[in-house]
């Protein structure tokens, strides 16, 4: 199942936003990178709780290196990947 998510969660993002997607090596948390907008990391943080309605893993607490980037949960039924690309997708999609 993870499989399928990372795919799905790869795939959308990389079609229909600017987030950079990196895949990760034996884990179920899959790290986001959203660099490509102009926003700061609180206004991103804001877009994705209350715009998208999607609470991801706050990068910056893992240090400055963290700064726009969020890991997304792919431990979780398909459906729910899928619901949270599209919510995802609607806010920062292309």
């Amino acid at each position: 199942v993870f499989e399928t998510n990372i795919d799905l969660l790869t795939k959308e993002l990389s079609e229909k936003t600017n987030i950079k997607v990196m895949k990760p090596e034996g884990t179920y948390l899959v790290w986001l990178d959203f660099s490509a907008y102009n926003q700061d990391h609180n206004e991103l943080g804001r877009l994705l709780k209350e715009e998208a309605k999607v609470v991801l893993n706050d990068g910056i607490t893992f240090g400055s290196e963290g700064e726009k980037h969020f890991r997304f949960n792919v431990a979780t039924p398909t459906k729910v990947v899928a619901e949270g690309v599209k919510r995802l997708v609607s806010v920062f999609g292309n």
